[in-house]
């Protein structure tokens, strides 16, 4: 299983790198979000909160989703790569008043079809900053979710004046790889996964999927689909008796083009690995990663806790009895981690 996971973090990887692009006028469909519009979420209709923005440099159209009335704008980075925003919505339920939350789906992904010529980590950095123009932001309040957070990352180290508030959670490792002569660290992410893999295989999931194949109501296919969702909900669901409740991408949803050629971009970076450690102390504003107990990027929280420990403005949250996706697990503490993390951001 430590193979697994290692092979996992080496694709979850990224080294900092540069990207310059010049100024040019933006091209967007894009209406005021007001309240109790038409969405795509209640009716399958578009409505006034969603809207296309093309990216000038290469006419790549990104699509966005607008909800919420706070005072106080959130951009949202989905995980994957290759995924979309949709499984995120639900991790932000009751907070809709207080903050103004801005989704979208990565070039590439469902909602923002384009050729993999026109997919790489230095594309998603342009786009994200054609965003934040389009907003009339002068910093923005970036939420990154698992891969999420790379981008975050990259983005904060190219465009460092234009971030204020960062939260993160399931958030990639803080460096990579971890250095042979750090043995302490060494020794802690050993712990970490020691019984991880016996988790996965817990005696809950075993029961769930037993519960599905015994359900005469279910056609063969549909039990099919539903043990493939709960072998998936495993991995990012703590209680899986919530496995309903999660709404990764993957299958059909999940463009594993656009995930494959963002990796081969950055493993083009990777030679050398990465540290986030100074880029995260330097950030002159309080960053919060949210970590769920058994998130498969650090079980039970050591490596965050060991690289955290030492610096001031950089806050670690573990949730337990949560996983990967924590608002699923744990949707009050969770909540409750990201308002205190905005709050101090605004302090």
């Amino acid at each position: 299983m430590k193979n697994t996971i290692n092979t996992t973090m080496v694709i979850f990887c990224v080294v900092f790198l540069s990207c310059n692009s010049k100024e040019q006028d933006l091209v967007s469909f894009r209406s005021p979000p007001e309240a109790n519009k038409k969405s795509i979420y209640s009716d399958f209709e578009i409505g006034d909160n969603e809207w296309y923005l093309t990216n000038p440099k290469d006419s790549v159209q990104l699509y966005l989703f607008e909800w919420g009335q706070g005072k106080d704008t959130v951009v949202v980075l989905h995980g994957g790569f290759g995924a979309e925003h949709r499984y995120l919505k639900d991790a932000f339920e009751g907070l809709y008043d207080k903050y103004h939350f801005v989704f979208y789906d990565q070039r590439g992904s469902l909602r923002s079809p384009c050729p993999k010529e026109k997919i790489s980590i230095q594309d998603h950095i342009s786009d994200l900053e054609v965003i934040r123009k389009e907003l009339g932001v002068e910093k923005l309040n970036l939420f990154g979710h698992s891969n999420g957070t790379t981008l975050a990352s990259l983005y904060l180290r190219e465009h460092p004046d234009r971030v204020k508030g960062f939260v993160m959670t399931a958030c990639m490792q803080m460096e990579y790889p971890i250095k042979e002569s750090d043995s302490v660290l060494k020794a802690l992410e050993i712990l970490g996964y020691e019984d991880f893999n016996a988790y996965v295989e817990r005696q809950q999931v075993k029961d769930e999927i037993a519960k599905i194949e015994m359900d005469s109501t279910l056609s063969p296919a549909k039990k099919q689909f539903q043990i493939q969702r709960i072998n998936q909900a495993k991995w990012y669901i703590y209680d899986i008796s919530l496995w309903k409740n999660g709404k990764e991408t993957y299958g059909p949803l999940y463009s594993q083009i656009s995930g494959n050629a963002t990796v081969k971009s950055m493993q083009a970076l990777l030679p050398n690995g990465y540290s986030n450690i100074q880029l995260y102390q330097n950030h002159p504003y309080p960053i919060t990663i949210i970590m769920g107990e058994k998130d498969m990027i650090d079980p039970d929280g050591h490596k965050f806790a060991h690289w955290t420990k030492n610096l001031s403005n950089v806050q670690h949250v573990l949730i337990a009895k949560a996983s990967h996706d924590p608002w699923i697990d744990r949707p009050e503490a969770f909540k409750e981690a990201f308002i205190k993390a905005m709050e101090k951001i605004k302090s």
